[in-house]
C-alpha cells in the first residue's frame, strides 16, 4: 500500500469513530437551525480537522482537537444563516409551546440569575448593543478570542438553564 492511501484510511477510520462529536455539538446548537444542516456543517468540520491530526495524539487529544473543528464549522454555519433578530427570538423562545407545564422565563431575568457580571455584559453588548467581539473586547479590555470563549460559554449556560 502507498503511504497516502494508509493516511487516507487512517483519517477515514478516525472520522467514523468520532461521529459522536458531531452529534454532541449539533445537540448543543439545535436551537439555531435545521438539525440536518447543522450535522452537515459538523461533518465538514470533522473531515477538515481529520487532515491535521497528529499520529502521536491519543484518543482524548484527538477528540478535543476534532471538537474544535466541528464546533467552529457549526458556528460558521449559524453565523451565515441566522441574523441577529432570529438569534434574539430563539434565545427568548416560548418554552410553554414545547412543554405546557413549563413556565415562561424572561431572558433578561435568566441572564441575571445564571450568568456572572462579565458574562452578562458580553451577552448584552453582543445582542442588545449589536457590538462585534472585537468592540466588546476593546470595551472590556479582553482579546477578541476571549470574548468569543465567554460568549460561547454563556450560550451553553443559557441553553442548559432553559
Amino acid at each position: 500500500m502507498m503511504m497516502g492511501q494508509l493516511a487516507s484510511e487512517y483519517r477515514n477510520s478516525i472520522v467514523e469513530g468520532c461521529k459522536g462529536i458531531v452529534l454532541n455539538q449539533v445537540w448543543k446548537f439545535r436551537w439555531f437551525g435545521d438539525l440536518d444542516e447543522l450535522r452537515s456543517a459538523g461533518n465538514e468540520g470533522l473531515v477538515l480537522g481529520s487532515h491535521f491530526i497528529r499520529s502521536e495524539y491519543n484518543m482524548k487529544q484527538t477528540a478535543t482537537f476534532l471538537t474544535k473543528y466541528v464546533k467552529g464549522k457549526i458556528l460558521d454555519y449559524i453565523k451565515c444563516k441566522v441574523d441577529r433578530c432570529e438569534v434574539e427570538k430563539q434565545l427568548d423562545f416560548e418554552p410553554a409551546a414545547k412543554d405546557p407545564g413549563f413556565e415562561h422565563i424572561e431572558i433578561l431575568d435568566l441572564i441575571e440569575k445564571v450568568l456572572s457580571p462579565i458574562q452578562q455584559r458580553v451577552i448584552l453588548m453582543r445582542y442588545y448593543d449589536e457590538m462585534t467581539f472585537r468592540e466588546i473586547g476593546d470595551e472590556l479590555n479582553l482579546t477578541k478570542q476571549r470574548v468569543q470563549q465567554i460568549h460561547s460559554k454563556c450560550l451553553d449556560i443559557l441553553f442548559r438553564s432553559i
